[in-house]
C-alpha cells in the first residue's frame, strides 16, 4: 500500500452480498458490480480459490467448474475504499482546511528550510536554508490589511514599488528614481547634491498659504502646516467694575468661562459698593466683551480663584473672607442670558486662607478646592452642588506638605483622572507637586515632589496649567526675577519632571495666569512684561518634557497686576482680566491666541492657497524698506513687519531693503 500523509491508512470498504442457486451445468454469475481484485466466491458456504473463479470485468464471476443443480454460490463484492483522513504521498486534492495547532510547523525542503506556523502570538514565515526567500506574483505582489484591506505595500511587475501610510501613497520607485509625498525627516543626507533639482535651499523653503501674503511680510506656521501673515490681534480693555476704584484692588477679581452658556463669569471686589463681592456676566463679540448687570453678596473677599462646573452649570469662586477672620468660604453662581444669580456662602476652612484654587475634575464630575490653611498645611476638599448650596468632603493633603501664602495652584490632569497641586513650600519658597485622586467626596494624595530646588526661588509666580494635547502639566514659579517652568508627567500617584525652561525676565511682577488654547493646541501664559509692565501673552508647545515659547505679544497696554486667563472655545479666543497697576481698576481683553508661530518673511507675495517662498534663518531677504544698515531687526508683539531694536531680534539689515536672518547672531 502506498505512503500516507497524516495517520496511517485504515481500510474501509462497502461490503455486498449476493447469493445465487444454481442450474444444472452453470458457470457464469452477473453481478451488480465489483472492484476487480476485491472479491471473494463461496459455493455451498466454501470460499473458493482465486484459481477456482474469473473475476475481471467489475460485473461477472466465472467458475472454472461448472455448478451442479441447486448448488448456492455466494458473491461478496467491496465495491468502494476510503482511507480515513489521509492523503497519498503521490498527490491528491484536499477539499477542506488544515489545521496546524501553535508552534506546529509545515515544513518543506530536505532540510526544512522552509517553514510556516504560528506560536501564539505572532505569524512566522521562515527561511532557514542557504537560498533566497522568494515572493512571486505574475502581475503584483501586495501587502494588506486582513481586517481593512489597507495596502501597506505594493510590487508591481515592471513597475512601482509603493509604501503606504493609512492607505495614503508616501513613497513610491519610478524610471527616474523615487517621489515621495509628504516630508522627509533625516539625522544626516550624504552625497554631494550634483544632481539636485527644484528644492528651495540656503534659507529659503517652499510653503502653502492661508490667506493672502505680500512680499516681506512676516509669517507663522499654522497647526495644519500652512503659513499666515503674523499679527494677532488683542481687542482693548474693558473695564470690568462698573465704576471706577480709589484704592488698591489686592489680587480681588478672578474670572471662568461659562462653556454651557458660552459667556464670562467674572468675580471683582467692587470698591463702590462697599467692597462686596461682585460678579457680572460678559460677552465676547470679536475682539470685544461687553456686560450685563452686576450682581453683589455682602461680604469682603480677597484672593479670589474660579471654576465653572459644566455638569452642574454653575460657576464657583473661592475667597478668604475678611468678614470672618480671613477663613475660607466660596459661592456658586448660574447664569441666564446675562444675569448671574448667586447662592449662599459657603464655609469650607475655619481658619485663616492666604492661598487657594479650585480646580473642576471631569472624571469625577467634582469640583475640588486646593488651600493653605492656618498651620501652613497644604489641604484639598471635594465640593458638591446642589441647585447654588455648596457642601464639602473631608479636608486631605500631601503628607507634610506646607505652603507659602499666596502660592497654591492647581489642575485636573484628563489623561491620568488626578488632581495637580503645586505650591511653593513654607521653608525653600522651592516650588512642589503631588498628585491627588478623587473618589466620590474624599481626595486621597501621593507624596509630594520637589520640582526644582534653587535658591532665589519667590514666593510669587507659582502657577499650574494643564495641555490636554500633549497630556502633560507645566509647572511655573519665579526665581529672582524670571519666569521659569518645567513640564510634568504624572504616572499612578506620582509625578515627574523635566528640565527647567527660561520663560521670561518677568521682572518685579511673577504672577501669571495660564490657560489651554484648545484650537491651536497650545499653553497661553498671560504675565506683566519685565519693560513695560504691560500685559503679555507667550503661546508654546509641549514636546516629550520640553516646553517650546513663541516670541511674548502684548494683549494689554496698561500697566497690570495680572490676574487670570482663560480660553474662550466658542470664539477660539483667550480673555485675559487683570487690575490696572494706575488706576486700580479691573479690566478684561479678549486677545486672538492663533497668531501662527514665526518662521520666516515672505521672499514673494503668495496668494490664498498657493505655493511661494519663504526666507529663513540662513536666508536674506530682499523684500524690506526703510531698513538702516548695520541695525537689528526683530518681532513685534503684534504688527505685522518687523520691528528696529532689541526685542524678539531675529536678524541684520543689510541695506535698506534687505536683512539677512540669523535670529540675531553675525
Amino acid at each position: 500500500m502506498a505512503g500516507y500523509i497524516g495517520t496511517a491508512a485504515v481500510p474501509q470498504a462497502t461490503q455486498k452480498r449476493q447469493a445465487f442457486t444454481a442450474t444444472a451445468g452453470q458457470t457464469s454469475f452477473a453481478t451488480s458490480g465489483y472492484s476487480v481484485g476485491f472479491v471473494d466466491v463461496y459455493m455451498n458456504g466454501v470460499k473458493l480459490a482465486a484459481a477456482d473463479y474469473t473475476a475481471t470485468n467489475g460485473s461477472d464471476v466465472v467458475l472454472a467448474t461448472a455448478a451442479l443443480v441447486n448448488d448456492i454460490v455466494e458473491i461478496v463484492a467491496f465495491t468502494s475504499f476510503v482511507a480515513d483522513g489521509s492523503l497519498p504521498t503521490t498527490g491528491g486534492t484536499v477539499t477542506g482546511d488544515i489545521t496546524f495547532n501553535d508552534n506546529i510547523k509545515a515544513k518543506f525542503g530536505a532540510g526544512s528550510d522552509l517553514q510556516i506556523y504560528h506560536n501564539g502570538s505572532d505569524s512566522y514565515v521562515r527561511d532557514e536554508g542557504t537560498g533566497s526567500l522568494v515572493l512571486q506574483g505574475t502581475a503584483q505582489v501586495k501587502i494588506q490589511s486582513p481586517v481593512t484591506g489597507e495596502n501597506y505595500a505594493i510590487f508591481n511587475d515592471n513597475g512601482a514599488v509603493t509604501l503606504n501610510y493609512n492607505n495614503n501613497l508616501k513613497f513610491a520607485t519610478n524610471d527616474l528614481g523615487v517621489s515621495v509625498t509628504g516630508t522627509v525627516a533625516a539625522t544626516a543626507l550624504t552625497g554631494d547634491g550634483a544632481g539636485i533639482t527644484g528644492l528651495s535651499g540656503g534659507g529659503e523653503q517652499t510653503f502653502t498659504a492661508s490667506g493672502s501674503i505680500s512680499a516681506g511680510a512676516l509669517v507663522g506656521l499654522n497647526g495644519n502646516g500652512t503659513i499666515s501673515t503674523m499679527g494677532a490681534t488683542a481687542g482693548d480693555p474693558v473695564q470690568v467694575n462698573p465704576t471706577t476704584h480709589t484704592g488698591a484692588h489686592d489680587s480681588t477679581a478672578a474670572i471662568v468661562y461659562d462653556t454651557v452658556n458660552n459667556k464670562t463669569i467674572q468675580f471683582f471686589r467692587n470698591q463702590q459698593n462697599s467692597n462686596y463681592l461682585s460678579v457680572r456676566v460678559g460677552t465676547v463679540s470679536g475682539t470685544s466683551i461687553s456686560y450685563g448687570t452686576t450682581v453683589a453678596v455682602s461680604v469682603l473677599a480677597r484672593r479670589m480663584l474660579a471654576a465653572y462646573d459644566p455638569v452642574a452649570e454653575r460657576a464657583v469662586c473661592v475667597f478668604r473672607n475678611d468678614n470672618d477672620s480671613s477663613d475660607g468660604y466660596a459661592v456658586a453662581v448660574s447664569v441666564s442670558g446675562t444675569t448671574p444669580t448667586m447662592g449662599s456662602i459657603a464655609e469650607f476652612n475655619a481658619d485663616n486662607t492666604e492661598a487657594m484654587d479650585i480646580v473642576f475634575d471631569s472624571n469625577a464630575n467634582k469640583l475640588v478646592i486646593v488651600y493653605k490653611n492656618q498651620a501652613t498645611a497644604v489641604q484639598a476638599r471635594v465640593v458638591s452642588i446642589s441647585g447654588t448650596s455648596l457642601s464639602f468632603g473631608t479636608a486631605a493633603g500631601p503628607s507634610g506638605a506646607t505652603a507659602n501664602n499666596s502660592t497654591v495652584r492647581c489642575a485636573f490632569d484628563s489623561n491620568s483622572n488626578k488632581v495637580i497641586a503645586h505650591w511653593g513650600d513654607s521653608i525653600t519658597n522651592y516650588p512642589m507637586a503631588a498628585v491627588g485622586t478623587v473618589s466620590g467626596t474624599s481626595i486621597s494624595w501621593g507624596s509630594e515632589v520637589e520640582i526644582e530646588a534653587e535658591s532665589g526661588t519667590a514666593t510669587a509666580g507659582h502657577n499650574v496649567g494643564f495641555d490636554a494635547s500633549a497630556n502633560k502639566s507645566i509647572h511655573i514659579y519665579g526665581v529672582s526675577s524670571v519666569l521659569r517652568c518645567k513640564i510634568g508627567t504624572v504616572s499612578g500617584t506620582s509625578i515627574s519632571f523635566g528640565a527647567k525652561t527660561l520663560l521670561t525676565s518677568a521682572g518685579a511682577s511673577l504672577s501669571n495666569g495660564i490657560t489651554f488654547d484648545s484650537n491651536q493646541n497650545t499653553l497661553v501664559i498671560f504675565f506683566a512684561a519685565s519693560t513695560t509692565n504691560y500685559g503679555s501673552i507667550i503661546r508654546g508647545k509641549v514636546s516629550g518634557t520640553s516646553f517650546f515659547a513663541s516670541p511674548e505679544a502684548t494683549a494689554a497696554e496698561i500697566s497690570l497686576a495680572v490676574g487670570n486667563i482663560v480660553f474662550d472655545p466658542d470664539t477660539n479666543q483667550c480673555i485675559t482680566q487683570f487690575g490696572n497697576n494706575a488706576a486700580y481698576d479691573i479690566y478684561s481683553s479678549v486677545f486672538n491666541s492663533g497668531n501662527p508661530t514665526w518662521v520666516g518673511l515672505a521672499a514673494e507675495s503668495i496668494s490664498n492657497g498657493a505655493s511661494g517662498k519663504v526666507t529663513v534663518i540662513g536666508g536674506i531677504n530682499t523684500n524690506q524698506s526703510g531698513l538702516v544698515a548695520g541695525a537689528s531687526y526683530g518681532l513685534p508683539p503684534i504688527a505685522t513687519a518687523i520691528t528696529g531694536g532689541s526685542t524678539n531680534v531675529i536678524g541684520t539689515a543689510l541695506s535698506s531693503s534687505s536683512i539677512y536672518i540669523n535670529v540675531g547672531k553675525i
